[in-house]
């Protein structure tokens, strides 16, 4: 009798490590086999204050059993058996809860007929033969995943004998959690089942609950973890039984056909409105926080009717497998994204039309950068910016260079020139009277003060509003320029990538207008 026990002990560590839990509620054993007066998780004591005579199992095969659990286990053999037809009876207890129940039936009872007869009719009670074995029964149901989501009873006719196995299932996931754990196999949920069971304490007892769960929010605003973190939690408070859970893709249906805005932080007030609008008696809710390798949980439960909080757990967790190599794909996929963007603009960047020359003066404390953009000709519109240490004395200059063959630049009527300026769209953006010239260096800025010192001169004036031309230069591809002198002369710049190119070079727009308002004051 002792191998047969050890067999079907041996069955069920196999069955355990097989197993991953996910959503089921275990009846008691009477409310579906009518086997035992006793309900699941009674305690010996319980069980034997009905009349039941219990013998402990040998020490050996307890010793070889707990090494699967966290918690202790103990077995014990049923001395007064129920019927004629029962030849052994074994009790399961975890953490001193009864959890399975297993018994041997002779051999007058070798048949499904029979079977189904003692137990219930299969089909109404979710029983199914096994494919691999025609003599073996069970209601195991599975995820899509081929993941174990249901185990109360497991059957099998060999010769003789007949062996039949009850569980109640949401014990056994929390063992089979503590085994994947073990085994570095734990996801988020099994983790969550602690925290499930403090937020559970003060609901009520007497019926089957109704909840809702709205998604934990965080500070990343990573949307998927936050979902996978609230599933996670859903799944662990639905495994303890008792609580029938609405689907998230529903609450949000209802919300959104009630014009509710559940979008964002939500409190108690909005928690109570929201269970009222599902129908539900519960609702929970709270916020986590991604650091690292860990995520932790703030989450809440609060009573609809009432709006009373009735429990506020905090966990920490580490991050499960799934959830890591989801993050290392997706940063995976951000680095490969933005190393992508990054060789684009290079390469847009090499494409440019604006020529960039950059001087630093140690002494002085600034550095000119020249960027020019200049047409097939000898004309050019130019950006001079002296970068100085202390942004307060930054200078930046905006002008227009025509060649001597286009314009006399010993004129006195050069410093009036007129500059029409049209953007992509072909209206005119701004017109231009000139009133001055100004020489500039590539070492040493516009401040050049002789023709002799400067590498060009170029047409500008003192009060033209240089942001709004250099809003021009960094929000069009295109910008013609024209210049109405004796004649009418017409130049296309390629513009594209202006704040690009600065941005290449460590300029912002930011500190080149907070520069020039600086020189207006």
């Amino acid at each position: 009798m002792k191998g047969r026990i050890k067999k079907v002990l041996g069955l069920f560590a196999l069955f355990i490590i097989a197993s991953v839990s996910l959503f089921a509620a275990a009846p008691a054993i009477n409310s579906k086999y009518g086997y035992f007066d006793i309900a699941w998780g009674s305690t010996l004591g319980q069980i034997k204050m009905k009349g039941y005579e219990l013998s402990p199992m040998d020490e050996d095969i307890v010793a070889s059993e707990q090494t699967l659990y966290k918690k202790p286990i103990s077995i014990y053999t049923l001395s007064n058996k129920k019927d004629k037809f029962v030849v052994n009876t074994v009790l399961y207890f975890y953490d001193g809860k009864l959890f399975k129940v297993t018994e041997i039936l002779n051999k007058s009872m070798a048949s499904a007929s029979k079977v189904a007869g003692r137990y219930g009719k299969f089909a109404d009670a979710g029983i199914y033969q096994s494919k691999e074995d025609k003599n073996r029964y069970c209601d195991y149901t599975y995820t899509e995943d081929g993941y174990l989501s249901n185990a109360s009873i497991w059957m099998q006719i060999a010769g003789d004998t007949v062996e039949v196995q009850f569980y109640d299932f949401s014990v056994l996931s929390k063992i089979n959690r503590a085994s994947q754990k073990l085994a570095g196999k734990a996801t988020i949920a099994d983790e969550l089942y602690e925290i499930a069971g403090e937020l559970l304490e003060n609901t009520d007892k007497s019926k089957k609950i109704s909840m809702a769960f709205v998604a934990l929010t965080s500070d990343a605003q990573n949307k998927f973890v936050e979902n996978y973190v609230t599933d996670a939690l859903t799944q662990s408070v639905f495994e303890t039984g008792n609580v029938r859970i609405i689907e998230r893709a529903n609450l949000e249906k209802i919300l959104a056909e009630q014009k509710f805005q559940a979008g964002g932080l939500v409190d108690d007030n909005s928690a109570k409105a929201i269970g009222k609008i599902a129908g539900v008696d519960y609702v929970c809710y709270g916020d986590m926080k991604d650091i690292g390798d860990e995520i932790t949980i703030n989450a809440r439960i609060v009573d609809v009717e009432s709006g009373e909080v009735l429990a506020i757990s905090r966990t920490t967790v580490e991050k499960d497998k799934y959830l890591r190599d989801y993050i290392v794909t997706q940063k995976k996929v951000e680095k490969e994204r933005v190393q992508a963007e990054k060789k684009a603009v290079e390469e847009q960047l090499a494409k440019s039309k604006w020529e960039v020359t950059k001087n630093r003066n140690k002494s002085k404390g600034y550095t000119t950068y020249t960027f020019i953009n200049r047409t097939d000709g000898n004309q050019f519109i130019f950006f001079g910016y002296d970068k100085y240490d202390d942004p307060r004395d930054s200078v930046v200059q905006v002008g227009f260079r025509w060649g001597s063959d286009d314009v006399a630049w010993k004129s006195t009527d050069w410093c009036k020139e007129i500059f029409v300026l049209t953007g992509d769209s072909g209206n005119v953006y701004k017109t231009i009277q000139t009133s001055g010239y100004a020489y500039w260096s590539f070492s040493t800025g516009w401040k050049a003060n002789s023709y002799d010192s400067c590498d060009f001169m170029f047409a500008y004036h003192p009060k033209l509003n240089k942001k709004e031309v250099l809003n021009m230069f960094g929000s069009n591809n295109t910008l013609t320029v024209e210049i109405v002198y004796r004649d009418t002369l017409t130049k296309r710049f390629d513009t594209s990538m202006f704040w690009e190119v600065l941005a290449a070079n460590g300029i912002t727009k930011e500190e080149i207008f907070a520069a020039i308002d600086n020189e207006d004051l």
